[in-house]
């Protein structure tokens, strides 16, 4: 029953940073998830520099993919979304080195098995009426309840 509450607290908290990042401009995302990634994965001054340009160059794609599939197909939206985060991902992979990479790639883990366990059988966020935070997919790699 404890685990259960724990559980319940992390995943609103989890939703509710996600929602609060969506609301933000990419510099601003680029600032936090940079600040996430260098209390967890102890980055030197290089690395910042590198990933703060990638997510920076990341978060203004997927602004304007948002802007392009607006009211277009949603499913080819959702697509061009995830082969962003994939090359983001792969770009980040190459700038981590092997234990910074297996810490990144443990938290990716834990987070989609954590989303994966809080979707209803429509494959929606349970109790959310619906609607998926912007932010929260399984193929991002960073995540608030990741680290």
């Amino acid at each position: 029953m404890k685990k259960i509450i724990q559980l319940s607290i992390t995943l609103a908290f989890t939703i509710f940073v996600n929602f609060a990042i969506a609301q933000k401009s990419p510099e601003e995302k680029t600032k936090i998830i940079i600040t996430k990634l260098n209390e967890k994965l102890t980055l030197s001054n290089e690395q910042q520099v590198k990933l703060n340009d990638i997510f920076l160059t990341h978060y203004n794609m997927m602004r304007d993919l948002k802007m392009q599939f607006k009211n277009e197909d949603k499913e080819l939206g959702k697509k061009a979304a995830k082969e962003q985060w994939s090359r983001t991902d792969q770009q980040v992979m190459i700038v981590l080195n092997d234990v910074q990479r297996t810490k990144f790639n443990e938290a990716k883990k834990k987070m989609r098995k954590n989303i994966m366990n809080h979707k209803n059988d429509n494959g929606d966020l349970k109790n959310k009426k619906n609607k998926k935070p912007e932010e929260v997919d399984i193929d991002e790699p960073l995540d608030e309840e990741a680290f």
